[in-house]
């Protein structure tokens, strides 16, 4: 465990921002956004929410701005996509490498002022949250939220946030997959009690040992969409062809521009 101690009740870091073809990114590292976590957990009246996003969220937000709309509600944009890093460093943005979810995840756990606060599991399957729980015993679990994301109507939802009140959570960790959890956060997050959302993606399974990760040198050489369409050609293909090469073109046409920090 890495042995610190995080201020719970100051004010949290602010961050520069980088515009990515339309999509704000918060500068940042792993360092930084774990110091955010540690002093933002009661920093507003209700739950506030961190996307950990890549191209694929770029994409969709060109294409929906009610998911742009999401992505720019969320108190923390990290980069997790290595052509968005490639974007921010070549506008001159001081970034070395993504924040990469379950690495993020991991980091954050490890952490002894975190770990000892309440920790609580949303989505995912049983099997990931179970894998989850085991790689991270000494984390102060206190709960999990399981529920079919296509019917979780108002009501539902809203029973869903009083579950989760009940929990008295600091943090959850989501698990719905792409645009599903962003949208999911933005809609949750009025309703819930302070604490910070943190969208993951496919982090429970890489933790639980369901799905492999890329070697590292893939990941670091943004090799990893690779890795992940051999592993799963079927799911992800179209994930894929969709969204890098129109990312592309649309960097090439727009500037990265930057603009002022979240409050």
């Amino acid at each position: 465990m890495i042995t610190d101690t995080l201020s719970p009740r100051s004010a949290p870091p602010r961050f520069d921002r980088a515009t990515v073809v339309g999509v704000g990114f918060d500068v940042c590292d792993y360092d930084s956004v774990v110091a955010w976590l540690g002093d933002s957990a009661y920093a507003s009246e209700t739950a506030r929410y961190v996307c950990v996003s890549n191209v694929a969220d770029v994409m969709d937000a060109k294409k929906d701005t009610s998911y742009a709309s999401a992505l720019a509600a969320s108190a923390l944009t990290v980069p997790d996509g290595a052509p968005v890093v490639w974007a921010m460093r070549k506008a001159g943005w001081p970034i070395r490498k993504r924040v990469y979810g379950p690495t993020l995840m991991e980091r954050a756990l490890e952490s002894d002022a975190l770990a000892e606060r309440r920790h609580v599991l949303i989505g995912g399957s049983t099997a990931g949250r179970d894998g989850v729980r085991r790689r991270f015993p000494e984390v102060n679990w206190v709960g999990e939220l399981d529920f079919r994301y296509d019917q979780l109507d108002d009501a539902a939802l809203a029973e869903l946030a009083n579950q989760y009140a009940g929990l008295q959570p600091d943090y959850a960790w989501v698990s719905l997959g792409g645009g599903k959890q962003v949208r999911f956060m933005h809609r949750f997050a009025p309703l819930a009690p302070p604490s910070v959302l943190l969208g993951v993606g496919a982090a429970f399974d890489f933790h639980a040992g369901l799905t492999r990760q890329a070697p590292r040198w893939m990941q670091e050489g943004g090799l990893e969409w690779l890795f992940r369409l051999g592993v799963e050609p079927r799911r992800l293909w179209r994930r894929y062809l969709l969204h890098n090469p129109p990312f592309l073109y649309h960097w090439a046409r727009e500037a990265v521009r930057p603009s002022q920090p979240k409050r």
